[in-house]
């Protein structure tokens, strides 16, 4: 069986067909390259047409293949820089480390993230650390893979205040053009998304939400 995807991306297929194609009072550009060394450029943009207000982020991204390692540079127009080291299948196979770390130049505040991710049929496993301050806001997933069906549950933490500021929980199936997504957030938000391939020029989804 394929390894089942993140809890992130449960349902993805039916968003995307949304987030992608359907770009309600916005107007939307990206445009990617690569330089003869082997750095890959990606820039984007976005004209909100209600607001007229528009934004964009500059990416540069090199990957040192030898090492399993990808470095990413940001910068966005609200000048936020952000950096991240991606080190994948060194250390145990399946199992991938990023870190992560914000500077905004104007407050000169920073943060940090440590993202860690192990995929293995039939688990796919998450646990990311936010340091906005010195305790961190912890996220922990789990999704479970079985004959296309999938479950998974998601735990927010804060280390901080000691207490669980986020309890989502999912399930699914994932067939070769069919896919359906349920979750619950919180126990009081409730998502549901159904998406089809009827052919490779036409895709179907229906996303609901309801509290």
């Amino acid at each position: 069986m394929p390894i089942p995807p993140s809890f992130s991306d449960l349902g993805k297929a039916a968003k995307d067909v949304f987030d992608k194609n359907f770009h309600f009072g916005f107007v939307k550009t990206e445009v990617k390259s690569t330089t003869s060394s082997g750095v890959d450029i990606k820039t984007s943009g976005t004209h909100n047409t209600e607001t007229s207000r528009v934004s964009g982020n500059l990416e540069a991204k090199y990957k040192f293949s030898d090492f399993g390692m990808t470095f990413t540079e940001k910068w966005d127009t609200n000048n936020i820089i952000t950096s991240e080291v991606c080190i994948e299948d060194k250390l145990v196979q399946g199992f991938k480390q990023t870190f992560e770390g914000v500077l905004e130049p104007n407050t000169g505040k920073k943060s940090a993230k440590v993202k860690n991710q192990f995929k293995h049929d039939p688990l796919n496993v998450n646990v990311d650390l936010d340091f906005q301050s010195s305790m961190p806001v912890i996220q922990a997933s789990t999704v479970f893979g079985y004959s296309g069906y999938l479950g998974g549950i998601q735990v927010g933490f804060d280390a901080g205040k000691q207490s669980i500021e986020k309890l989502n929980y999912a399930v699914g199936y994932n067939g070769a053009d069919f896919v359906m997504h349920g979750a619950v957030k919180n126990g009081s938000d409730f998502m549901a998304s159904v998406y089809q391939k009827l052919s490779n020029e036409l895709e179907v989804s229906v996303n609901l939400s309801w509290a």
